[in-house]
């Protein structure tokens, strides 16, 4: 096939009329036996080879008008074409009329192409093919037809699979966030799920990036709503007039049953698992919970993939106070929190987070014990970030009618410091539940003033930590398990309460005399005096250490947290 490149008009992008549908394209037909049996000829249009043929229809009228409905290659002999003075006006209508290609049979009129219509060819941007010997057309328009048949009844068979594909997963219930990554395996390429704010509910990113799929994704999407966006495809999510959000794949390598069906299919299902879902937010408390999951568990692609998921989220991070702040309620020592519990606690924080002028993350998570995690953002023209969690605080125990076990890690400033808080804020409940001085009611624990005990347990499965409390305590511990008492306990109380004997003896369930006895015991056993500075500090770290690695169950923070539903 000898080609000429050297065409550079402009050219009119017409989108095909079923999405994902692979139509045969102009090259494909002028490689098939029964084109190249003619010798065939790019004369104009090179770079328009891969444009798609809908049909191929034989034309030698002098007249377009009508005949012709876009995505056509013509084949013509040019025997009824009009005179060369005409045929300028001729490619205008073919132009005009969408037509994929024109091949000119010569030998029936023309032993050479008209000057006149290579002109006019390149210049209106219309692809021109000459044929050197004379075929059938018959047979090249069985063949592409017989092909064209083909790829429409394949796209039947695949929209049957589709339809059951999503019918299927209508059926068990699936959720929301799978059924986005059915669409992106179908579609193999990145699939987003945004409400009407913008803010994304899920997403599969297929193999793109998340940096480069979520940065400033709220405002990119804006734009993209306002203006449009040819490598988008958008779907709206909306059920009995109702809509919830936008279905968008983008830049999908297509489906042989149709880009559009899929989406369309798939947002049947969205749609229908709105609106059977508890509450009016479970799109949100979705995306809370899937982020708040690879936060946990330390499913993260790089701190720069964890900022846009939250600013895509709804989360401002500039300029704020970044905290993070778990929670649960103090008659749930032993127990666990309800999936009241945690819809009303979640609900409450979300709307205390709205009254201070913070956004928040909030999910409900299992580490060991089910609490509430939040992730604030609170404005830096607020003077006093501890202050406005204190009235987080008092806002949710008042919505939950209960006293809050509530700790709140460390103010940040970034990404990565707000994981650190994160951090704090689950250990500090953990090491707070298992303290025997909880403190009152509405008051919230910080990291500050904790760092030791904060230390401790993150240190506490180091066997250097392990063996340093085992050896610092141990004349008490072998005391303990040989008499069955309480001195390790009983010394705790004592560093506990420096200088106030009468609390640490109230604390340790002990009259004053016996808890003098204890002490003297300890002091004897150990060698030590309780006031020397040195020896409290010693003592008071390998009882710390001791407690963590005895009383908590739980594992860290990065390791292997799960997020369950609110």
């Amino acid at each position: 096939m000898r080609t000429d490149s050297a065409d550079s008009s402009t050219f009119r992008t017409i989108r095909p009329p079923a999405a994902g549908l692979h139509m045969p394209t102009v090259r494909e037909v002028i490689e098939s036996p029964e084109v190249m049996a003619g010798r065939p000829e790019v004369l104009a249009g090179y770079d328009r080879l891969d444009r798609p043929v809908r049909w191929v229809h034989v034309m030698d009228g002098p007249t377009v008008e009508g005949m012709l409905s876009g995505q056509e290659l013509v084949l013509s002999t040019g025997v009824g074409w009009p005179g060369e003075d005409e045929l300028p006006d001729y490619v205008t209508a073919l132009v005009k009329a969408g037509t994929a290609g024109l091949v000119l049979e010569l030998g029936s009129r023309y032993r050479t192409v008209p000057a006149e219509l290579t002109y006019a060819c390149r210049k209106r941007g219309l692809l021109l093919i000459a044929l050197h010997q004379r075929v059938r057309f018959v047979s090249i328009t069985e063949a592409v037809h017989r092909r064209i048949l083909a790829a429409q009844m394949e796209a039947l068979e695949a929209r049957d699979d589709i339809h059951a594909l999503f019918t299927e997963l209508v059926r068990v219930g699936a959720p929301a966030d799978h059924i986005v990554h059915e669409v992106a395996r179908l579609l193999r390429g990145p699939v987003v799920l945004e409400d009407l704010s913008h803010r994304v509910v899920t997403y599969s990113p297929f193999d793109e990036d998340v940096s480069s799929l979520l940065a400033d994704w709220r405002n990119r999407s804006r734009i993209a709503h306002e203006r449009g966006n040819p490598a988008r495809s958008v779907t709206f999510v909306e059920a009995r007039g109702k809509r919830w959000g936008y279905l968008i794949a983008i830049q999908e390598r297509g489906h042989s049953g149709g880009d559009d069906f899929v989406l369309s299919q798939a947002a049947v299902a969205l749609s229908l698992d709105r609106a059977t879902s508890h509450g009016t937010d479970e799109w949100l408390r979705l995306s809370h919970q899937q982020l708040l999951d690879d936060v946990v568990a330390r499913r993260l692609s790089g701190l720069d993939a964890l900022a846009h998921r939250l600013t895509a989220t709804g989360m401002t991070l500039h300029g704020r106070h970044l905290i993070g702040v778990s929670m649960r309620p103090r008659r749930s020592r032993t127990g666990s929190i309800t999936p009241l519990d945690a819809v009303r606690g979640r609900s409450a924080v979300l709307t205390a987070a709205a009254t201070i002028g913070a956004d928040a993350i909030c999910s409900q998570v299992d580490l060991g014990m089910p609490m509430l995690l939040a992730a604030l953002s609170v404005p830096r023209r607020h003077s006093d970030p501890d202050a406005d969690v204190d009235r987080l605080a008092a806002h949710v125990a008042a919505e939950l009618e209960t006293d809050l076990e509530l700790t709140a890690g460390s103010v940040a400033h970034d990404v990565p410091g707000l994981l650190s808080s994160l951090d704090e804020s689950i250990e500090l409940l953990h090491l707070t539940t298992a303290d025997s001085r909880r403190p009152a009611a509405g008051t919230v624990v910080r990291a500050t003033g904790q760092e030791l005990p904060l230390l401790l347990s993150r240190l506490r499965d180091d066997p250097r930590v392990q063996e340093y409390a085992e050896r610092v305590l141990g004349p008490l511990l072998a005391y303990d398990a040989r008499r069955g008492t309480d001195l390790v306990q009983v010394l705790t109380a004592y560093l506990e309460n420096p200088g106030n004997r009468t609390r640490a003896a109230s604390n340790s369930h002990l009259s004053r005399s016996v808890f003098y006895q204890r002490i003297a015991i300890i002091e004897k056993l150990l060698n030590r005096s309780l006031d020397d500075g040195h020896t409290i500090a010693s003592l008071y770290s390998a009882a710390l250490a001791y407690r963590q690695m005895g009383a908590s169950g739980h594992a860290n923070l990065p390791v292997g947290g799960h997020v369950s539903p609110c």
